[in-house]
C-alpha cells in the first residue's frame, strides 16, 4: 500500500482557506457544485436588471445553482417533471417561481421569458427538449 502524501507544492491559484467554522464535509459542495455554477452565472453579473434564470436539476449543482443564483439577484424559476421538488426549490432554497414541465400550458407561459437556463441534470432526460430551450431565451429564435 502506498504511502499517502505528506507533501506538495500547489499553485497558489488552487488553495482556498475553509474558514474555521465551516467543517471541511460543508465546504466539499462550495468547492465543487459551487465553481461548477458560479464559473457560468458569474456573466451575469454586472446587468443593472433582473436576470431570469432557469435551473434544472435540484441535485448538488443544481441546488447550490439556485443559491448562487439568488445571491446575485436573479429572479429564479426551477423546473422539474414534477412537484415532488417544490418544497425544497421554493421555502428551502428561495427560488421565485416552480414550474413543473410536466404542464404543457406553463411550459408554453415560459416561452421567451429566461435570460439563461443552468441544466444541472448530468443525462440527457425528459426535461431536455432544445426547442424549449432555444424558444425559453429571450431575444432567440427557434
Amino acid at each position: 500500500m502506498e504511502e499517502p502524501l505528506k507533501e506538495s507544492t500547489l499553485r497558489l491559484w488552487f488553495v482556498v482557506r475553509i474558514p474555521d467554522k465551516l467543517y471541511p464535509e460543508q465546504a466539499a459542495p462550495l468547492l465543487c457544485a459551487g465553481v461548477t455554477t458560479y464559473r457560468p452565472l458569474k456573466q451575469f453579473c454586472s446587468y443593472s436588471k433582473v436576470i431570469k434564470a432557469g435551473i434544472l436539476g435540484l441535485g448538488g449543482v443544481g441546488h447550490v445553482g439556485v443559491l448562487i443564483a439568488k445571491a446575485m439577484g436573479h429572479h429564479v424559476i426551477f423546473l422539474s417533471p414534477s412537484d415532488k421538488k417544490m418544497e425544497e426549490a421554493l421555502e428551502h432554497l428561495g427560488a421565485d417561481v416552480f414550474l413543473a414541465s410536466s404542464n404543457a400550458t406553463e411550459m408554453e407561459k415560459a416561452a421567451n421569458t429566461l435570460d439563461y437556463i443552468l441544466d444541472a441534470v448530468p443525462v440527457v432526460h425528459t426535461l431536455w427538449n432544445p426547442t424549449f430551450h432555444r424558444s425559453s431565451l429571450k431575444g432567440s429564435s427557434s
